[in-house]
C-alpha cells in the first residue's frame, strides 16, 4: 500500500511536533513494505525536518501539490503562477488597509509590509522575508492574503474574483491561491503513477480543505482530528483521533 500523509493536524500536533509514537508507527509500516509519501501545504524548507525523521527522500509534495518530487533529486512537477498573473491577482488589493499579502517563491516571502506582525512567524523560523515589488517579475508557488482578524467577506470576495485558481480559505483569516490543477489530489496521482500504484492501493490521511482532493483520489481516505472539515469527513471512510491523541499511530497498528 501507498500511505499518503498530510502533516499539520494529521501527524503533526498543534505545537508543530511529530509524536514519537506516530513516527515509529509510520517507520514500522515502511519496514513491512508499505510506501510512504508526504503531501503538505508547507514549503519544502519547513517540510524537510519531518521528511528526515520519517526517512522520506523521494515521492513527496509541498505547497499544496505545486511542487512534486519523484526519485531523489527528480522534480516531477513545479506549477507556478506566472508573473503577469501574480500582478493581476495582487494589484487590485495592494493598497487596501488592514490587508497583507505575500508572494511565495520557494522559501522566500515577498510581502507588502515586512515589519507587519503577521509575518513575525516567518522571521522567527528564519524564512527570507522581503518587500514585494512588481518590478521583481516574480513567478509564485502561491499567493497569500491575510486580513486583520476574521474577515471572511473580504477574503471570499478575493477568492471569487480569482475562481480560475485553486483557493483555500483558512479559519476565515487567510486565503491561499495556487496555480490551476496544482492540488494534492493531482500530486498524489502523479506520485502513484510514477511508482505504478493504483488508487485502490492508496490510503490517504488528512484534515483540511487542501486534503480533500487527496482523500477523494485514494481508495481509502482517513479524516484526522476534531478540526477535520465536514467535506473531508464526508469524503473519508473513517474519522480518527488527533495527532495529540496518536490517532494515526493507533490506526496503523490496528489495520496494517
Amino acid at each position: 500500500m501507498l500511505l499518503a500523509f498530510d502533516l499539520d493536524k494529521t501527524i503533526v500536533t498543534n505545537d508543530h511536533q511529530l509524536p514519537l509514537e506516530i513516527a515509529n508507527a509510520i517507520l514500522e509500516a515502511k519496514a513491512k513494505g508499505h510506501k510512504v509519501s508526504i503531501l503538505t501545504g508547507r514549503p519544502t524548507v519547513a517540510t524537510t525536518p519531518f521528511l528526515n525523521i520519517l526517512g522520506v527522500s523521494e515521492y513527496f509534495s509541498t505547497n499544496h501539490g505545486v511542487f512534486v518530487v519523484g526519485k531523489v533529486g527528480e522534480v516531477l512537477q513545479h506549477k507556478l503562477i506566472e508573473t503577469e498573473q501574480v500582478n493581476e491577482i495582487i494589484n487590485p488589493y495592494s493598497d487596501y488597509p488592514d490587508l497583507e499579502f505575500a508572494c511565495i517563491v520557494e522559501d522566500t516571502l515577498y510581502v507588502k509590509t515586512p515589519s507587519d506582525e503577521r509575518w513575525a512567524w516567518a522571521h522567527t523560523i528564519n524564512r527570507h522575508v522581503k518587500k514585494f515589488d512588481k518590478k521583481h517579475d516574480l513567478r509564485a508557488d502561491k499567493i497569500v492574503f491575510i486580513g486583520k482578524g476574521k474577515n471572511p467577506e473580504f477574503l471570499n470576495e478575493i477568492s471569487e474574483n480569482n475562481s480560475q485558481y485553486v483557493r483555500y480559505l483558512w479559519d476565515n483569516t487567510y486565503l491561499e491561491i495556487t496555480c490551476p490543477n496544482a492540488d494534492k489530489g493531482s500530486a498524489l496521482k502523479l506520485i502513484a503513477d510514477e511508482q505504478g500504484i493504483a488508487a485502490k492501493d492508496i490510503i490517504a490521511f488528512g484534515d483540511g480543505p487542501n486534503d480533500l482532493t487527496m482523500l477523494e483520489y485514494a481508495q481509502t481516505g482517513i479524516a484526522v482530528g476534531p478540526h477535520a472539515t465536514p467535506e473531508v469527513i464526508s469524503a473519508a471512510n473513517e474519522h480518527i483521533e488527533s495527532p495529540e491523541n496518536l490517532g494515526v499511530a493507533k490506526w496503523l497498528k490496528e489495520n496494517l
